[in-house]
């Protein structure tokens, strides 16, 4: 009959076979630490950063579709792709290891185009790119920007938003002018003698002072109306840390497994 092994006397064998071993186990943590250490060291330096991109045109997780393409590509190592959508040459493209595009979640949803008071930009993504060449951060914040300035829906939606604004300052300013052709007449009947006139019945200065701050805000939301809203550049000087830190326990993990192995084989052959 096969001798059962319970879970305690299991636990202890592996506690005293760590303690009869730990100097060689504690060996190769270190010996793994210093290979990961030197060989994450002759590596070219990895920069990480995010731009934050909001909009009130159309929502984050649209704006996530309309380029996503970025961070499948990469994926994907699709040099000529990348070469082609940045503006860089082949083996600068090389030198893009990571985009990741997320939603930046909103508290609350809702529109304000009429009540600038409230305005708030709570359509939000942001796009985190890992790259060896600080430089290329231009490069790759000119080409999200392009692709969402140029892209027919979010085109089609400002143009559309923005006649419809100019439409209403049209009409506003036909109601202005007809508010002027009634003050000429309440001046021609005060300095007629046309009889008894009641001045409340051509008061429109309430009228005037309406239609002129509403002017403003549709001239402020044809200025805000665009495309996006950048919230935060890419920062060029960011190393990134996570990178040489995973490295390093890759290489540690990987010599302690080896050693352990080959000291249970040793244990098993005694």
């Amino acid at each position: 009959m096969k001798e059962e092994i319970s879970l305690g006397e299991l636990i202890i064998g592996l506690l005293r076979f760590f303690k009869k071993y730990f100097i060689w186990i504690a060996i190769s943590v270190v010996f793994g630490f210093f290979i990961g250490y030197l060989n994450e060291s002759n590596k070219p330096a990895k920069y990480v950063s995010e731009t934050i991109i909001c909009s009130d045109i159309v929502d984050a997780k649209r704006l996530k579709e309309i380029i996503s393409d970025f961070e499948n590509e990469v994926e994907s190592r699709n040099m000529k792709y990348l070469s082609e959508i940045f503006g860089i040459p082949l083996d600068s493209a090389e030198k893009i290891t990571r985009i990741s595009v997320k939603i930046i979640e909103s508290e609350k949803n809702y529109r304000s185009d009429l009540n600038l008071t409230y305005s708030k930009l709570n359509q939000c993504i942001s796009v985190e790119a890992e790259i060896t060449t600080p430089s290329m951060y231009g490069n790759i914040q000119h080409a999200i920007q392009s692709i969402l300035e140029n892209h027919s829906e979010i085109k089609q939606i400002v143009d559309q938003r923005k006649q419809g604004y100019q439409f209403t300052k049209e009409s506003i300013n036909l109601d202005i002018l007809f508010l002027k052709e009634q003050r000429v007449k309440m001046y021609e009947h005060l300095t007629s003698n046309s009889g008894r006139i009641d001045i409340n019945q051509f008061d429109s200065e309430a009228e005037f002072i309406q239609s002129y701050e509403k002017l403003n805000e549709l001239d402020e939301l044809i200025i805000r109306t665009k495309a996006f809203n950048l919230i935060k550049p890419f920062n060029k000087n960011v190393l990134s840390k996570k990178s040489k830190i995973k490295g390093i326990a890759s290489s540690i993990f990987l010599c302690s497994f080896v050693m352990i192995v080959v000291l249970l084989y040793r244990e098993i052959k005694v």
